[in-house]
C-alpha cells in the first residue's frame, strides 16, 4: 500500500499544474490643496484571493508606506490615502505606486502604477509617449515612442517601471526629440534568475523641463510573452516524463523485491 501512495504522490508531482495567477489593477486619483492628497485604488479582478496587499507610494523622492491590506478577495477593491507636501513651484510630477501582494500559493507578486500630478498652471507637454509590443516570442521587449508635435527639441529622461525581479538596461536613459518627429526607444525586458514568461506590466516615464517649468507624462501597457514556439519550454515536461519513468521503474523493482519476499516467506 505504501508503494501506491508513494507512486501516486510522485505522479502528482510530475503532472503539469495550471494554477490561476491572481491580478490586480491599480488607479491613483488625486486632490490638489494646500498639500497632494493621492487615493490609491487597488482592484482583484482575478479569480483567487490576494493576501499581504501592501503598497508603496513615491512622489517627488518622498515615500509612503501605508498599512498593508490583509486580504482583498475576488472583485473587492481596497483604497490607501497618503499626502505629499506641494512643491513649491507649479509643473508635473509623476506618482508611482508599487503594490507587492501574496497569491492564494504564497507567491510573492507587484504591480507597479504610475500617474501625472500637476500643481499650478503647468502648460502640457508638445510631447506624447506611448508603449508599444511589436511581437511576441521568447526574448520580450516594449517600444516606448516618444512623438514631438511642437517646434522645439525636446531633451529629457525615460525612465522604465517594471515588477520586482524585473529589470532593463538601461532603466533610465537621457533622450532628445527633434521638432515633428518621432524616437523609439526599445526597452529589453529581463528577469532575475529565468525567463520572462506570462504577462508583465510594464510602465516608462518621461521627465523634461521646458522654460523652467517641470513637465512630465507616463504610459503603461502589459507584455505578453509567448511560448509556444520556444523550444527551451519542454525542457520540464521532459523532466517530468524521465522522472516519471523512473519512479515507475523503480515501482516495478519493489513490486518484484516485495513478491520474493512473500514467496520466501510463505514457502515451508
Amino acid at each position: 500500500m505504501r508503494i501506491w501512495v508513494a507512486a501516486l504522490i510522485v505522479l502528482l508531482a510530475c503532472a503539469p499544474v495550471r494554477a490561476s495567477e491572481p491580478t490586480l489593477t491599480a488607479d491613483t486619483d488625486v486632490v490638489v490643496g494646500d498639500d497632494v492628497r493621492v487615493r490609491l485604488i487597488v482592484t482583484n479582478v482575478g479569480d483567487q484571493p490576494v493576501r499581504d496587499v501592501a503598497p508603496e507610494l513615491r512622489y517627488r523622492l518622498v515615500e509612503r508606506t501605508p498599512a498593508p491590506a490583509p486580504m482583498i478577495q475576488q472583485g473587492e477593491q481596497y483604497v490607501w490615502e497618503a499626502s505629499f507636501a506641494r512643491p513649491p513651484t507649479a509643473g508635473q510630477d509623476p506618482v508611482i505606486a508599487i503594490v507587492r501582494y501574496r497569491n492564494a500559493f504564497g507567491r510573492q507578486s507587484s504591480l507597479p502604477h504610475v500617474s501625472v500630478v500637476t500643481t499650478g498652471e503647468a502648460p502640457s507637454p508638445d510631447v506624447v509617449l506611448t508603449l508599444t509590443q511589436p511581437d511576441t516570442g521568447s526574448f520580450p521587449r516594449v517600444v516606448a515612442t516618444l512623438s514631438n508635435g511642437g517646434t522645439d527639441v525636446l531633451r529629457g529622461r525615460l525612465v522604465a517601471l517594471l515588477p520586482d525581479g524585473y529589470f532593463t538596461e538601461p532603466t533610465s536613459q537621457a533622450v532628445e526629440i527633434l521638432p515633428g518627429r518621432n524616437l523609439s526607444v526599445p526597452l529589453a525586458v529581463q528577469r532575475l534568475g529565468g525567463r520572462v514568461v506570462g504577462r508583465v506590466p510594464v510602465g516608462a516615464i518621461l521627465q523634461l523641463e521646458v522654460a523652467g517649468t517641470r513637465q512630465a507624462m507616463a504610459s503603461s501597457t502589459t507584455l505578453i510573452v509567448s511560448t509556444d514556439t520556444d523550444p527551451r519550454t519542454a525542457t520540464p515536461l521532459w523532466v517530468g516524463f524521465v522522472a516519471m519513468l523512473v519512479a515507475f521503474g523503480l515501482l516495478g523493482v519493489a513490486l518484484r523485491v516485495s513478491a520474493r519476499r512473500r514467496a520466501t516467506t510463505s514457502s515451508p
